[in-house]
C-alpha cells in the first residue's frame, strides 16, 4: 500500500468529518447572520439555522432513516448458531485517557463486549482485533494494542488473539488484515456497529475475504415508541445520530470512487 497516499486520505476524511457535523453548518449560517448587516438576508439566515436545529435534532426523522440502514442486519445478528473459526473485531470503541491513565470505552464497544463472550466460550477460534489510531493528536496510541493490554490485564482469554495495530480507517481495516493472516482461509466473522456495518461487508469482500456479518450496537430504535416530545423537541443526541449517519454514507461514497468497495 502506499503510506503517503493512504496518510492524506486518512487527514483528508478527518477534514472532512468535521465539516459535515450538522452543528458546524448551523454555526457557519449564524456567524454570516451575525456579520451581515442586510436585516432581510440576516432573518433568512436565522429561520434556515432554526429549521436546521428541528430538523437535525428531530428523533422522529433520524430514527426511521437509521432504521433504513441498521433493519437488513438485525436478522443477521439473531440467525447464525455456527461461525467461522475467526473473528475480526474493528477498532473505533475506545481511547486512552491520560488524566486517568487508563483505557476508556465509547459506545461503540459494544462490539467488543459481544465478540469476547464468543471469544472466551470457545466458539470462536482466533480473535483479530484491527484498529491503529484514528486520532492525528495522538498518532502513537494503537486502539487494538491498548485494547490487548487491556484484556491481558483483566485476564481473559489470550492465547490466540491477534493484533493488527496500523490501520486508520475501514479500508486500512481490511488491507492488513490480509497482510496479517493472509487468504489461504478466507472465511472470517465479520465484528462492527450495525450502521458501519455495511461498508465493512463490501470493503473486505473487495479485500477477498469471505465475511460472515455479526452485527452490534444498534443505536436505532425499531419499536417506534414515538412521543409527543420525540416529534417536537431537538436533542443534542439526534444529531450525533445524524452525524454518524452522515459520515458513513459520505463515507461509502468517497469509497466507491476510489474502488475501495
Amino acid at each position: 500500500m502506499q503510506n503517503g497516499n493512504l496518510l492524506v486520505f486518512f487527514i483528508l476524511s478527518k477534514i472532512l468529518g468535521f465539516i459535515l457535523n450538522p452543528f458546524f453548518w448551523i454555526l457557519v449560517l449564524l456567524t454570516i447572520s451575525l456579520a451581515t448587516k442586510n436585516i432581510i438576508k440576516r432573518k433568512r439566515l436565522i429561520f434556515i439555522s432554526l429549521i436546521l436545529v428541528f430538523v437535525f435534532g428531530n428523533g422522529v426523522l433520524v430514527n426511521e432513516i437509521g432504521l433504513l440502514k441498521e433493519n437488513k442486519w438485525r436478522e443477521a445478528a439473531k440467525k447464525y448458531q455456527t461461525y467461522p473459526d475467526t473473528a475480526v473485531l474493528l477498532g473505533g470503541f475506545c481511547y486512552y485517557n491520560n488524566e486517568l491513565n487508563r483505557v476508556e470505552f465509547s459506545e461503540s464497544s459494544d462490539r467488543l463486549f459481544q465478540i469476547l463472550k464468543l471469544y472466551q466460550s470457545h466458539r470462536i477460534g482466533t480473535l483479530i482485533i484491527s484498529g491503529g489510531s484514528g486520532s492525528l493528536r495522538y498518532p502513537k496510541e494503537k486502539e487494538a494494542i491498548m485494547v490487548e493490554n487491556y484484556l491481558r490485564e483483566g485476564q481473559f482469554r489470550t492465547d490466540s488473539l491477534l493484533i493488527e495495530a496500523q490501520s486508520r480507517n475501514t479500508y486500512e481495516n481490511a488491507q492488513f488484515t490480509k497482510e496479517l493472516i493472509g487468504l489461504s482461509n478466507p472465511n472470517i466473522l465479520l465484528v462492527t456497529s450495525a450502521f458501519h456495518m455495511d461498508r465493512a461487508m463490501r470493503v473486505f469482500s473487495k479485500a477477498g475475504f469471505n465475511p460472515q456479518p455479526y452485527p452490534t450496537n444498534f443505536i436505532f430504535e425499531p419499536m417506534r415508541d414515538y412521543t409527543f416530545e420525540t416529534f417536537i423537541l431537538p436533542k443534542a443526541k439526534n444529531f450525533e445520530k445524524w452525524e454518524l449517519l452522515i459520515k458513513e454514507n459520505v463515507g461509502s461514497m468517497v469509497y466507491r470512487i476510489k474502488g475501495y468497495l
